[in-house]
């Protein structure tokens, strides 16, 4: 009789137990990509020709590019998830760097920055082309 009562409460505890040991499988990630657009332009409205454009994502890590003859740039990055906060690093030499966050999706953002001539030499910030995610002060 002890054995059965034993396996019987054995029985009503698994129950009990099991939902609280079923694991969820995560929802399953949504490819899509971030893309960001726009001009780096002078605070004149001039647009700044070889401008270093960076974006970073917790994701993803970071992505950049350099501006055209216009000031354009285009950015796109794979993520999961069609929208996402996105840190931006724009620099040009002879210029003061600017830091911003931005709202990007996958529908497009449109994104212009506009720079500002350095006063002092401590003012510029230079993003090497070969690492585009360290800053360094000239």
């Amino acid at each position: 009789m002890m054995k059965k009562n034993l396996f019987i409460l054995f029985m009503f505890l698994t129950v009990i137990m099991l939902p609280a040991q079923v694991s969820v499988a995560p929802e399953p990630c949504l490819p899509c990509a971030l893309w960001a657009y726009g001009h780096v332009l002078t605070t004149d409205g001039e647009p700044i020709e070889g401008a270093t454009v960076s974006m970073t994502t917790d994701e993803r890590g970071t992505t950049g590019t350099i501006t055209d003859a216009n000031g354009y740039y285009e950015l796109i990055q794979a993520t999961c998830g069609c929208g996402s906060d996105a840190g931006f690093i724009v620099s040009k030499e002879g210029y003061v760097t600017k830091e911003e966050t931005h709202y990007v999706s996958a529908n497009g953002t449109t994104i212009d920055f506009s720079l500002s001539e350095a006063k002092s030499p401590g003012d510029v910030w230079f993003v090497p082309e070969d690492t585009h995610h360290e800053l360094f002060n000239l």
